[in-house]
């Protein structure tokens, strides 16, 4: 077989080399430009500054290990989502937005008036995301529903917030509000006959081992996925944790509720600026303490094991949500300014 000539090899390799650095440079380009619109867009379409950024001299190894929804690297405030769960302290935090902060802020406080159809059917939750995805900057939104993608269904999302309780204290909560109301009088319509809320667990009876009670944060956080109907599978617990990761700015703590609100108005001062001050003035209000149940139940040790075991999926889901929140609060400092 002949040997190419020396000026073909030449030649060849000229031409291959400039092929390949025109297609590094296309590239180049292609992941350069989508960052520079997706930002300037972003800003634009908002209407409302970015969230506030750790101090350099705050940031630590952890805070740079966070995900895309946590860091806020092009995160904008948007319209506020809070797709409340039920007996985690949401009447408080409403009562702040909605009578103290929404007026000074400049910001437009609604909610749906549906309160118990948590899980609609597939049309009635497109309905509530083609609602939500319509309402005017800058907005807070809540309502009790399950998580809604609405990036799956081509809409642009809002910024999802929520307040979580530990699993078995919100349990204990709820069955004292369906059993006794609240002190304002709010009860579960209709009101609930239930035996002693340790005999309810101990015997198994039918609310006290109702999935939808007992596995509340992994349907809730869930949502729609058709996985989510399956309560014996692993990946809808998984599917809940991504969710929680992924497409919440904050997940707060009912029994840390100051720093919930120092972390909210850190993160989103366009809604939340003044909350911290405001609600120190609020607390011993008398608004406040009727949302608290007067008679309550209260469970002894063996319940509380039994639950453990029977909402074990839960605790794999508020696990979550406490360390995205752990996380929060050491990235922006809050830990370190408690009073």
């Amino acid at each position: 077989m002949a040997r190419p000539s020396i000026k073909r090899v030449v030649v060849a390799s000229l031409v291959i080399a400039i092929l390949t650095t025109s297609v590094d440079i296309f590239y180049l380009h292609l992941d350069a430009k989508p960052v520079r619109n997706e930002r300037s867009i972003c800003e634009k379409d908002s209407g409302t500054a970015l969230p506030a950024k750790p101090n350099q001299q705050e940031k630590s190894t952890e805070s740079r290990n966070l995900t895309p929804a946590t860091s806020l690297p092009n995160a904008t405030t948007r319209n506020v989502f809070y797709n409340r769960l039920g007996k985690c302290g949401s009447r408080s935090l409403l009562s702040l937005v909605h009578h103290h902060l929404a007026k000074p802020n400049g910001i437009t406080a609604t909610m749906s008036t549906n309160y118990w159809d948590e899980h609609p059917i597939d049309s009635l939750a497109l309905q509530e995301m083609q609602k939500i995805a319509q309402l005017k900057p800058p907005t807070f939104y809540n309502r009790h529903i399950h998580y809604l993608d609405f990036q799956k269904h081509g809409f642009q999302p809002p910024v999802y917030i929520n307040i979580i309780r530990e699993p078995i204290s919100r349990f204990q909560s709820h069955f004292n509000f369906a059993k006794y109301g609240d002190g304002d009088g709010k009860m579960l319509d209709p009101p609930k006959n239930l035996s002693h809320i340790n005999k309810c667990v101990m015997n198994e009876e039918a609310f006290c081992n109702d999935l939808i009670i007992t596995q509340y944060y992994t349907n809730y956080f869930c949502g729609f996925d058709p996985v989510c109907n399956d309560s014996t599978s692993t990946e809808r617990v998984e599917l809940a944790k991504k969710h929680i990761r992924d497409n919440y700015l904050v997940i707060g703590m009912t029994e840390e509720f100051d720093d919930t609100l120092r972390l909210l108005e850190t993160i989103i001062p366009d809604f939340f600026g003044g909350a911290v001050k405001t609600w120190q003035e609020m607390k011993n209000s008398a608004a406040r303490n009727n949302t608290k149940t007067k008679t309550k139940d209260f469970l002894h040790e063996k319940a509380v094991l039994k639950l453990r075991k029977v909402m074990h999926d839960d605790y794999l889901v508020y696990d979550e949500a406490k360390s995205k929140y752990r996380k929060l609060l050491r990235a922006y400092g809050i830990i370190h300014r408690r009073t």
